[in-house]
């Protein structure tokens, strides 16, 4: 089966505009007479096509696979084990990590350990992290494993009844309440996280599926640069949505939008009409996304704990920090984590012999 390197190329942008979100550049810095904090909300809400993106090539990746293999149940469960493992050990690396971090900021600070520790640890251990992950300290991030775990899940469940694209009609209803749930959940109040597998992930890991059994019968008409003018053409208006549900409708920051889905529709649809796209560098670290995606969240706490305690706050408001802090986070967590990856090959080597 023919590679598509331009998954890879998307990826590197993908995974650079989820780290943008989490680092937030130019929220606090001041452009003369312009705000800030629009150039940040315009950055983040141009962002939300990262995460859905990795949804789709997952479940991309997934058809294509079970396309090749002919043993489907044992590729899907060593897949999901695969994708298991990822979100306790990276789970399990945060809870400690945070632990630290809370013990040292108590004794800095003269915060009452006890009290300090009983509520981080009462956000840990709570059943409805089963199904959500831990969204709690520096692991805010890891919800987007669990529900990617949940979404194949039950796309298996269906894959094996043979009812798909059942699914992927029920998914398309259930991600227009999940947005309904987020962006616009003043106007409508659920007791519901919706940035969650069912009402989220769900429908975008089966459009990758789906797209991944049935591209090739697909009769385009719209060549690849039609769709990547759509992409931006729709990025814009869910900029405009964004600012509607926010400044209109009393809206919540860092949510996804209705524009969201037609906009991943039109990038990947261009990933897919055009393959061919291969720079050495952009795909090789879009190809270890994932990577970036896991350690990111660490070396943000770290830097600005690093600030805090050097009392240079201040420079968290300068040109220079906005403009450089987010490519040194994508940089060194790129770096970090193949240097853990080369350390975890040779650590299984030594067992070798």
């Amino acid at each position: 089966m023919e590679r598509n390197d331009t998954i890879d190329f998307i990826k590197f942008f993908a995974i650079f505009f989820v780290v943008c979100i989490h680092t937030s550049p130019f929220y606090d810095y001041q452009f003369g007479g312009i705000d800030g904090e629009k150039i940040s909300f315009i950055i983040n809400v141009f962002a939300r096509f990262g995460v859905p993106y990795f949804f789709v090539i997952s479940g991309y990746f997934l058809g294509q696979k079970l396309i090749l293999t002919g043993k489907k149940s044992a590729y899907l469960k060593r897949y999901l084990l695969k994708i298991t493992k990822q979100l306790v050990v990276w789970s399990v690396f945060f809870f400690f990590y945070d632990l630290i971090t809370i013990a040292l900021k108590s004794l800095v600070q003269g915060l009452n350990l006890d009290v300090e520790m009983s509520n981080y640890l009462a956000s840990v251990f709570r059943i409805r992290n089963l199904y959500y992950g831990i969204n709690a300290g520096t692991s805010y991030h890891l919800w987007y494993l669990a529900a990617l775990i949940w979404s194949i899940i039950i796309l298996a469940i269906f894959i094996k009844m043979g009812k798909v694209k059942l699914l992927l009609g029920i998914g398309f209803i259930l991600n227009i309440a999940g947005v309904l749930g987020q962006s616009y959940s003043t106007l409508l109040i659920t007791p519901l996280d919706t940035r969650d597998a069912l009402f989220f992930g769900l429908f975008y890991v089966t459009l990758g599926y789906v797209l991944s059994n049935n591209f090739k019968y697909i009769k385009l008409k719209l060549k690849p640069y039609i769709w990547s003018i759509l992409f931006l053409l729709f990025s814009f208006l869910q900029i405009l949505e964004g600012e509607l549900s926010v400044s209109r409708l009393n809206g919540i920051w860092q949510n996804y939008y209705f524009f969201t889905l037609l906009t991943i529709i039109a990038l990947v649809l261009f990933v897919l009409t055009n393959p061919k796209i291969n720079h050495a560098l952009v795909n090789k670290v879009g190809a270890n996304s994932v990577g970036i995606y896991v350690i990111h969240p660490l070396f943000i706490s770290l830097s600005y704990s690093v600030v805090n305690i050097l009392h240079l706050k201040g420079i968290t408001h300068t040109l220079i920090w906005n403009l450089l802090f987010t490519p040194f986070i994508f940089i060194i967590s790129y770096y970090s984590y193949h240097f853990l990856q080369e350390i975890k090959s040779g650590f299984r080597k030594s067992l070798r012999f």
